[in-house]
């Protein structure tokens, strides 16, 4: 088990303010307003639609407008959730404990072994396993993946699930929408009889939903590709700036000509998909697929049983 803390990390609304190392970036409220836009717009056109083809005098079409205003609202709530939460910091009280493991070596150690303390030199604090100092945010991040600028926020321990979420919901509302934009456009092109496609749909009404699942297309693309990486992130319990290090760290081992267990090194906090799952999710299963805070207080990470046994071969090996 690492290291311990004395202290929980005091609360924070909000995300902080920006570092003055980033003065090129746009301030929050454009991001903010960028996508909520976005997502606004989505949901007035795809109603527009939904109204048409279904209206609201039978069950069927009811509960398919419910359904997809309800994804609209988790994808709200979800992006709120990741933007405004703070992604957690380490109270100045923490101190490592003797036993700390901080995941995978530098490959630029000299000895190949694991630091016993790392301290942030800007914040001028100890910094717990899997913390990293955004520059951005001016601060450090407990179990940091990434600053997004989307969210105008840092994505860190507390909101990864919020974020995680967000993609997840917008993901499946368009193609949700996607589809059904499809089967009615093969209903149409199956209607023969120009008179009877007319009754059907307007060539207006044609070209307009036409233009809709072209729309669809992009923000699809654009968004399942992340949501499928940071779900393997998840059930792989690695952020973006771990799978980075874990990279760097299994080529060194190649090119060192390092023993064949070593290549075959899994990461260190990585515990099977079920357990990383209820590590990034929570317990319930129920919680899953609501935002909010993360298990854990994000300074105590449990390390695999094999992990020394295989940093001792690479630190033999290296000294070597």
């Amino acid at each position: 088990v690492t290291g311990s803390n004395q202290a929980s990390s005091p609360a924070t609304a909000g995300p902080p303010p920006r570092s003055r190392e980033a003065p090129w970036l746009p301030p929050a409220w454009f991001f903010r307003g960028l996508v909520l836009s976005m997502i606004g717009g989505y949901w007035v056109g795809c109603n527009w639609w939904l109204l048409r083809w279904f209206g609201l005098t039978h069950f069927g079409g009811l509960l398919i407008i419910l359904s997809f205003n309800f994804l609209i609202y988790m994808t709200v709530w979800s992006y709120y959730s990741a933007s405004y939460m703070d992604p957690g910091s380490p109270p100045k009280e923490w101190e490592p404990s003797s036993d700390v493991v901080y995941g995978l070596p530098s490959t630029s150690s000299s000895d190949g072994t694991n630091p016993s303390y790392r301290h942030c030199v800007k914040c001028d604090l100890p910094k717990p396993p899997r913390t990293h100092h955004c520059s951005i945010c001016n601060k450090c991040v407990l179990k940091m993946d990434h600053h997004c600028p989307w969210v105008a926020n840092c994505v860190g321990h507390k909101n990864h699930k919020s974020f995680l979420l967000f993609l997840f919901y917008a993901t499946v509302a368009g193609i949700a929408m996607f589809i059904l934009v499809v089967v009615r456009f093969v209903s149409y092109v199956r209607i023969a009889d120009m008179k009877a496609r007319d009754y059907y749909m307007s060539q207006d009404q044609f070209v307009s939903m036409m233009v809709l699942g072209a729309l669809l297309l992009p923000g699809i693309f654009a968004v399942l590709p992340l949501f499928c990486f940071h779900i393997w992130l998840a059930f792989t319990n690695m952020t973006t700036i771990e799978m980075s290090q874990y990279d760097r760290f299994k080529r060194a081992m190649r090119i060192s000509g390092s023993p064949a267990r070593l290549k075959r090194l899994r990461y260190p906090f990585d515990h099977g998909v079920k357990l990383n799952a209820k590590a990034f999710f929570g317990s319930s299963v129920w919680s899953w697929f609501v935002p909010g805070d993360a298990p854990g207080d994000g300074m105590n990470w449990q390390v695999r049983e094999d992990f020394s046994q295989v940093m001792s071969i690479h630190e033999k090996h290296v000294k070597e």
